[in-house]
């Protein structure tokens, strides 16, 4: 999964990488999103490689995605950074309404940012596309 960043240098996304920040790990072959945001952007982007490459990531249809298309497929990419911890969760929300990443239509499997209280989980024998 490469690491990449929307109109910012290489030098910004490392940068990036350790300041609050919105990200998505992006389908390159169906143009389908996952959506977060973390405190510690490249932390959190260690720890969804790790979940992926073990068949353990939450959001199941990320996780059959990822081994129906392969690494290769995906790129991690910071959507905004900089952001006030204060508001990580209130502009996260506002870039999974605007992308509309929801499963079935993205791997995101809540639609509200920083929760899955109450969410059913969606079952692993369901259809990627």
């Amino acid at each position: 999964m490469a690491w990449v960043s929307r109109d910012q240098s290489r030098a910004a996304t490392r940068e990036r990488g350790v300041t609050p920040s919105v990200y998505a790990i992006r389908n390159t072959i169906t143009g389908k999103l996952y959506v977060g945001s973390a405190m510690k952007v490249r932390r959190r982007w260690r720890q969804h490689l790790s979940g992926l490459r073990n068949g353990k990531h939450h959001s199941i249809p990320l996780q059959c995605s990822y081994q129906k298309y392969g690494e290769a497929a995906f790129v991690f990419e910071i959507l905004e950074g900089g952001i006030e911890p204060i508001e990580l969760l209130v502009r996260e929300q506002d870039w999974l309404d605007k992308l509309q990443c929801v499963a079935p239509g993205g791997y995101n499997i809540s639609p509200t940012a920083g929760s899955i209280f109450g969410m059913k989980r969606p079952g692993v024998g369901q259809k990627v596309a």
